[in-house]
């Protein structure tokens, strides 16, 4: 007899709910619309920088959960702890763990095309 599973406890208890990879014992905090379209924006520039247009709220709770963080490519902000402050001045960057989300929220791999004139 053979039964079928669903993949994740996503997909078993909200019906037409994607199917995410997720790794056992680890909890993907729920985001909001605004939240996904930030962090898909992010994944849309080569380093991860969000966009202007996001506003400060929504850097500020993407931070908190751990997405969103300061550029890290820039000495001046190396270390630094990404608080309201520093996100209102530097805007956010996506850490290794918006990378993730984002890339499971379904951002694609980006091309760079080098173009000599």
């Amino acid at each position: 007899m053979t039964t079928d599973h669903p993949r994740n406890s996503a997909t078993a208890t909200s019906p037409g709910a994607p199917d995410r990879p997720r790794t056992a014992g680890s909890f993907t905090p729920r985001i909001t619309p605004a939240q996904r379209r930030a962090l898909l924006a992010g994944a849309r520039d080569p380093i991860g920088l969000l966009p202007k247009s996001v506003n400060l709220r929504t850097l500020a709770s993407l931070a908190d959960i751990g997405y969103v963080g300061l550029d890290q490519s820039r000495d001046v902000l190396r270390g630094q702890e990404a608080t309201r402050d520093a996100l209102d001045v530097w805007g956010g960057a996506l850490t290794e763990d918006g990378w993730q989300r984002a890339r499971a929220e379904g951002a694609g791999r980006f091309r760079i095309v080098v173009v000599s004139g």
